[in-house]
C-alpha cells in the first residue's frame, strides 16, 4: 500500500483499488489477470471529480491571481477542476506577498526611571476644534506609560510646549528629560529642540 496525495493505492491479488485517504471510500478499481493493471478497464465507483485539482491548487499553479482571474481562466480554457470556491484568506503566500512591509522586531530598549525616554508624535485632526486647535502633541513616558496631550494651533508651537514641559518636569519631579523618541518631522528635528533634548529619530514608516 502507498499514499498518493489525498488517496491510497492498495494492491490485491486480482485488482488495484484506490481509496480516499480520509474516508476510505472506494474511488476506482483496476482489474487484471496478469502483472499489469490497465487503467482503461478501471471502473470508477465515485465521480471522476475526485481526481481533479481543486480551485485552490489551480490558484497556486497560476501564480496566485485573485479569485476573478482564476475563475475566468478556468472557464476560458475549460480546465476541469473541482467546483469548490477559492478563499484568498486561506492562502498564506498571498497574505505574505501582499504585506506592504515586514513585521517589526520586538524592541529591546528598556528604561529604569521616569522621563528617561519620552515618545512624541503630532496628530492632525480632520476637524478643527471650536477653539481653533487642529494639531495635538502626544507625549508618552516609556517607563510609566503615562501620557500627556497638548492641543496646538500650528506645528511650530511644539517647541514652546517642550520648553514648558521640561520646566514642569524639572520643578515637580526634580529630574531631567534624557531622550526624546520622535519621527523626522521638522516640528521635532530642529536646532531649537536639539538644544533641549537628545533626540532619537525613528526610521521612516516605523511604529
Amino acid at each position: 500500500m502507498m499514499e498518493a496525495g489525498s488517496s491510497t493505492l492498495e494492491q490485491l491479488r486480482t485488482c488495484l483499488v484506490r481509496l480516499d485517504l480520509k474516508t476510505q471510500a472506494l474511488i476506482a478499481r483496476h482489474d487484471s489477470t496478469g502483472d499489469l493493471y490497465p487503467l482503461h478497464e478501471a471502473m470508477a465507483t465515485n465521480s471522476a471529480s475526485a481526481f481533479l485539482a481543486s480551485v485552490n491548487l489551480w490558484h497556486r499553479r497560476l501564480g496566485h491571481p485573485n479569485s476573478q482571474t482564476v475563475s475566468s481562466l478556468l472557464q476560458h480554457f475549460q480546465i476541469p477542476c473541482r467546483k469548490d470556491s477559492h478563499d484568498p484568506a486561506l492562502c498564506e503566500a498571498c497574505q505574505r506577498g501582499k504585506h506592504v512591509r515586514l513585521p517589526f522586531h520586538l524592541s529591546k530598549t528598556s528604561t529604569f526611571t521616569p522621563f528617561e525616554l519620552l515618545h512624541c508624535d503630532v496628530w492632525t485632526s480632520p476637524v478643527l476644534s471650536v477653539s481653533g486647535y487642529k494639531y495635538y502633541l502626544i507625549v508618552v513616558d516609556d517607563f510609566t506609560h503615562y501620557m500627556w496631550s497638548f492641543p496646538l494651533k500650528a506645528k511650530s508651537d511644539v517647541h514652546g510646549i517642550f520648553v514648558k514641559f521640561q520646566q514642569f518636569v524639572s520643578t515637580h519631579f526634580s529630574t531631567p528629560i534624557r531622550f526624546l523618541q520622535c519621527d523626522n518631522g521638522t516640528e521635532f528635528d530642529n536646532q531649537r529642540n536639539r538644544d533641549l533634548f537628545l533626540a532619537r529619530l525613528s526610521a521612516p514608516f516605523a511604529p
